[in-house]
């Protein structure tokens, strides 16, 4: 059984005195969970680099610690530039100390495995559940081509990008499904009447939504943080079966036999002219749906612990 803990800390972390206080409080919580359960050398497994998390787990005795880097943190939109140095410096001693360094995205991989030898390549995994997707019911020419995005409709989506292609194909539907950033101007894709932003939908629903969609884009913003950042939809729509038409991205470089990688968006609009025909070919689906099934969690976390009992083994032998 899992344990699952909820601890309590002091609000405002940013406060440089109440970080301390709450790595602190963080730190002795886990050495009671641990002699409580009588967990002996955990191993401590994070994804979030900052100075609260390092606070918490320095000085616990454990057999491994783990930093998993899905994306370029320090370089996230919503980090304030003057707060980037700090969350920079703790993002290096993740690396540098970590006994192991997953990441999910090449770039990510190549720059990390120059500070830690110890660095491996993950992308970000499917789910199974993506493999119920079936066909649109209703059959092409007796209805508008749906065109759709999953993830959150935030600072990474480039909003003017997918504006243009929805002017661009009037005719066709675009179906936005996520989360929609409060502090993100949507006012443009909301005023076109073939554009419809749906919110948070359950991740369970996906594989329904995928069924009614002929193709998928993935259109983002191009900066520093996308620079490191793989898109984990991809995997999600490609198991799908769904044809993807994609911005160029440096993680989507390689993916182009697979992904229809475009320059702008009228190109964009006019890769979905043929993508929508791909949709039920069967060779094309069977290409995608197989692209997608080397990226399932399955798989994916199988390497992941050949690599952790592998470095286990070799402490143990030392």
């Amino acid at each position: 059984m899992p344990i699952i803990d909820r601890p309590l800390i002091v609000p405002t972390p940013r406060t440089r005195l109440l970080q301390v206080f709450n790595g602190w409080l963080l730190n002795r919580r886990i050495e009671r969970l641990v002699r409580r359960h009588d967990i002996a050398d955990p191993i401590i497994w994070t994804r979030l680099p900052i100075e609260l998390v390092w606070r918490a787990i320095e000085g616990v005795d454990r057999s491994l610690l783990i930093y998993q880097m899905i994306d370029k943190f320090p370089e996230h939109p919503k980090i304030a530039p003057g707060l980037r140095k700090r969350h920079g410096f703790w993002e290096r001693k993740f690396s540098e100390c970590a006994d192991l360094v997953f990441t999910s995205g090449r770039g990510l991989w190549e720059e990390k495995r120059g500070i830690n030898p110890e660095s491996y390549f993950f992308p970000n995994g499917v789910s199974e559940i993506f493999r119920r997707t079936t066909f649109p019911e209703k059959p092409m020419g007796e209805r508008a081509p749906v065109i759709g995005f999953a993830g959150a409709v935030g600072t990474s989506l480039d909003m003017d990008w997918v504006a243009q292609i929805a002017r661009l194909r009037p005719n066709f539907q675009f179906v936005l499904l996520g989360t929609i950033d409060p502090e993100v101007d949507v006012s443009e894709l909301r005023i076109l009447p073939n554009v419809r932003l749906e919110g948070r939908v359950d991740h369970d629903a996906l594989p329904e939504w995928f069924s009614g969609f002929d193709a998928a884009i993935m259109a983002y913003r191009v900066n520093e943080y996308q620079r490191y950042t793989f898109p984990s939809k991809m995997a999600e729509y490609l198991l799908a079966g769904l044809p993807v038409v994609s911005n160029r991205l440096p993680e989507i470089e390689r993916y182009g036999d697979i992904v229809r990688i475009v320059e702008t968006p009228k190109e964009m609009a006019e890769g979905l002219d043929r993508a929508i025909e791909e949709r039920t070919d069967r060779n094309e689906l069977g290409k995608r749906k197989e692209f997608g099934e080397s990226l399932t969690w399955d798989r994916v976390v199988d390497e992941m612990e050949k690599i952790i009992a592998g470095k286990l083994e070799s402490r143990i032998v030392k």
